[in-house]
């Protein structure tokens, strides 16, 4: 079974979608094991690709929002637990990678 499949039924709109397979990713990259999903600076995104996903509760901004530049986000709980669901399907990082592509 391919698990990119999981993502595709969340129903998500572009730009949330590949923050969180963004956030995904970073996750698995960087902070499996020493993070939790809520704690780990899962984002990097300018203000304009990243507000919907803000503003839909999926992630936060970790300090001041600049508007013309990059920002740190974490997910909230809500992002967390949609990106739970995808690990506990067991996609892989290999996986992520490749949708980004």
């Amino acid at each position: 079974m391919n698990n990119i499949n999981i993502i595709e039924e969340a129903k998500l709109t572009k730009e949330v979608k590949r923050n969180l397979i963004e956030a995904t990713r970073r996750y698995l990259r960087f902070n499996i094991g020493r993070d939790s999903l809520t704690e780990g600076l899962t984002g990097l995104a300018l203000w304009s690709d990243c507000s919907e996903t803000i503003s839909k509760g999926y992630m936060k901004l970790v300090s001041t929002p600049t508007r013309c530049g990059y920002n740190w986000l974490r997910l909230t709980d809500e992002g967390a637990r949609l990106v739970q669901k995808w690990l506990d399907a067991g996609i892989t990082l290999d996986e992520i990678e490749e949708h980004l592509v």
